[in-house]
């Protein structure tokens, strides 16, 4: 079972909408907006952070699939770009993923094998978001 903790941080104006978001292991993230849209935000929105989950998630499957194919990799960029719906609530539409790829010995095969088990398979945050009527669309650059 997952277990996190959300806890307002009651600030003021305009940044009444924070809170701080601990883990059962006491991993805290915080996250919200300003309710003034000159202010610039100080955090991840909620959205942004599913965002991330998704990006991280197939990262950390890509890099474990690349490690058991025995494929060296120097670097790894992946850039999520999400739309939404405009009926609230405001769910995921679409999400492009960009896999950017670095080494010197990389099997195209191989990656573009391992990207595709990840979205397949084993990515569980992706999983959802697609249940939720997301198109997903992966793009590879070696």
């Amino acid at each position: 079972m997952l277990k996190t903790t959300l806890r307002w941080l009651k600030n003021s104006a305009p940044f009444e909408l924070e809170f701080e978001g601990c883990s059962e292991g006491g991993v805290c993230t915080t996250t919200g907006t300003s309710t003034d849209p000159e202010i610039s935000r100080r955090y991840h929105t909620p959205k942004e952070l599913v965002a991330v989950g998704i990006a991280g998630c197939t990262g950390v499957d890509v890099l474990s699939i690349l490690a058991k194919m025995r494929q060296s990799l120097d670097d790894l960029e992946i850039e999520a770009q999400l739309t939404q719906t405009q009926e609230h609530p405001r769910v995921f539409e679409s999400c492009w993923l960009t896999y950017r790829f670095h080494g010197d010995q990389l099997s195209d095969d191989r990656v573009l094998r391992a990207v595709a088990l990840s979205y397949a398979k084993y990515c569980g945050v992706s999983a959802m978001i697609k249940k939720s009527g997301c198109a997903f669309f992966p793009k590879v650059i070696i």
